[in-house]
């Protein structure tokens, strides 16, 4: 059967069904990483290990557009979806980071910190003098997630 057949749901449906229904545990740590992947494969970047599944999936502007609404919508609950969005690099998503970074300020630095690396992917400066930043950072995160929420009010 078809990958995208009636009766037997397409990738994008089975990621959006899981990030719908879960927000932790192995099926939705499997739906955030091939997210991540129909990203990547939607921008034309080489499979780096994707899924077999992600390779051999018909993935139309559509699908990309109806993942960023829903891994949004995800964030937008309190989800942790940052990374898996920030791979389509779409800055009409900025906001959606901004509001990220306000409400993990003093809460989950790994959401924070992605969220970060998902608004320099869209081109957005942190400090002038830094070309990196680690995850392991975390006070240095907060700093300049603080900093540049300043520059943004």
């Amino acid at each position: 059967m078809a990958e995208n057949s009636p009766a037997t749901p397409g990738l994008i449906d089975r990621i959006i069904s899981v990030l719908e229904t879960a927000s932790s545990g192995p099926a939705f740590d499997e739906a955030i990483l091939n997210a991540s992947f129909v990203f990547e494969k939607a921008r034309g970047l080489p499979p780096v290990g994707w899924p077999d599944q992600v390779i051999g999936a018909n993935v139309t502007n559509d699908d990309v557009a109806r993942l960023k609404v829903c891994l949004v919508n995800l964030i937008e609950r309190g989800g942790r979806g940052s990374w898996a969005l920030g791979n389509s690099c779409d800055a009409k998503l900025k906001a959606t980071y901004v509001r990220v970074l306000r409400r993990e300020m003093n809460g989950d630095a790994g959401e924070l910190y992605q969220a970060i690396i998902a608004l320099m992917n869209i081109g957005e400066c942190f400090d002038e003098d830094r070309h990196s930043c680690s995850i392991l950072d975390e006070a240095e995160n907060r700093a300049l997630a603080r900093k540049y929420l300043e520059s943004q009010d």
